[in-house]
C-alpha cells in the first residue's frame, strides 16, 4: 500500500507540473498562474491545513486536563461509558481484573449495553489478604527507590553498579512473586455480581466516571474526533477530574498504513502537546485519576472505525 500511494503521488507531481507549465505557456495572467499552482498544492494537502487550524482552535478554547482532588481510596465507583457504549461481559471481566482489589476500590458498578448496571464486590475477604497487600505495598515502595538508584547507576556506572543491578533484579523477581500471590489470594474469594435494572436502582457510589464523545460541528467532525472523561464526586456533584482529547483523522496523503483499521491518528500531532492523560497532571500523580480510563477488550480507535467506517453496531 505505501508503494502504491508513493507511486500515485509521484504521478500526481509529474501531471501537476505538466499542467502548470501548460498554463504558464497559455497565459501571462499572474493570478491564473498562482491559482493553478495553489490548486495543485492544496488538492492533496488541504485537509492538513484545515485539521491543524481546527486543532489549534480547539486546543486554545476548550478546557485543559485537570485533577483538583487527590483521592487514594475511592472505595466505590460507577463507570458510564457512552462511547462504546458501556461494558459487555468481556469488558466487565477486564475492569474487575484491573481495578477491583478490595483495598482502594471495594465496589465497582458498570453500565452494560442493555441498560442494566452490574455491581461487583468480593465477599468475606480474609485478614491474610489485607496483611499481604500491606506487605506488597511496602515492598513495592522499596523497589521503586531501588529502581531509581539502579537508573542512576546505569547512567554513570559507578564501581558498585553491578551490586545495585543484582539487588534490583532480585527484588524485582520477589515483587512479581508477591504480586502473583496477592492476585491468586484475591481470586480465591467469592466475587459477588448484583444486577440492577438501571443506574437509578443501584446503591449510590462515591464517584462516577463518565466517558462521552464530544459532538463537534458537522464541518469539524470531518477532520477531528473528540471525547471527554469526567470524574464526579457524587456527594457534592463536583467534577474533580477532567480530560478532553481532540485527535486528527489520518491525512489524505498519509493514511493508516500500519493497521488499516483505526478511526483517528493518535501520534505525531503536536498542537495539543500540552494536553495530558487524565491520570497525570503537571503537579504529579493523583490516584483518583488513574480510574479515568476504562478497560475494554476492543481498542477505542478500532471500535470507532468499526462503528463509523464499517457501520457495525
Amino acid at each position: 500500500m505505501p508503494m502504491i500511494l508513493g507511486a500515485a503521488l509521484l504521478i500526481y507531481v509529474f501531471v501537476a507540473i505538466g499542467i502548470y507549465k501548460f498554463v504558464k505557456q497559455k497565459t501571462d495572467n499572474k493570478w491564473i498562474k498562482r491559482g493553478a499552482l495553489a490548486f495543485f498544492i492544496l488538492l492533496p494537502t488541504y485537509d492538513i491545513i484545515i485539521t491543524n487550524t481546527l486543532g489549534a482552535y480547539y486546543c486554545l478554547t476548550t478546557p485543559s486536563t485537570y485533577v483538583n482532588k487527590k483521592v487514594e481510596y475511592p472505595i466505590s465507583i460507577y463507570w458510564e461509558d457512552n462511547v462504546y457504549p458501556e461494558f459487555d461481559k468481556k469488558d466487565r471481566e477486564l475492569m474487575v481484573k484491573n481495578y477491583l482489589n478490595d483495598i482502594r476500590l471495594k465496589v465497582m458498578a458498570l453500565g452494560a449495553p442493555d441498560g442494566k448496571v452490574y455491581v461487583y464486590q468480593y465477599k468475606d475477604v480474609s485478614q491474610e489478604y489485607y496483611q499481604l497487600a500491606e506487605e506488597y505495598a511496602t515492598f513495592s515502595k522499596e523497589l521503586q527507590k531501588l529502581r531509581q538508584e539502579f537508573k542512576k547507576a546505569t547512567d554513570s556506572y559507578p564501581p558498585n553498579w553491578k551490586e545495585t543491578r543484582d539487588k534490583y533484579l532480585s527484588m524485582d523477581k520477589e515483587n512479581d512473586v508477591l504480586r502473583n500471590k496477592l492476585s491468586a489470594l484475591l481470586n480465591s474469594f467469592e466475587l459477588q455480581e448484583t444486577i440492577y435494572d438501571d443506574k437509578n436502582a443501584m446503591p449510590q457510589m462515591n464517584y462516577t466516571v463518565t466517558f462521552n464523545e464530544v459532538r463537534l460541528n458537522p464541518f469539524s467532525r470531518k477532520f477531528l474526533y473528540s471525547d471527554e472523561t469526567k470524574i464526579i464526586e457524587n456527594q457534592t456533584g463536583n467534577t474533580i477530574a477532567y480530560n478532553r482529547s481532540d485527535s486528527p483523522f489520518f491525512y489524505n496523503i498519509a493514511p493508516d498504513f500500519a493497521l488499516g483499521n483505526r478511526y483517528y491518528s493518535s501520534w505525531g500531532w503536536e498542537i495539543c502537546e500540552s494536553q495530558s492523560y487524565l491520570y497525570y497532571n503537571g503537579d504529579g500523580f493523583k490516584y483518583i485519576a488513574s480510574y479515568g480510563s476504562a478497560k475494554h477488550a476492543v481498542n477505542l480507535n478500532i471500535k470507532l472505525y468499526n462503528k463509523y467506517i464499517k457501520g457495525e453496531k
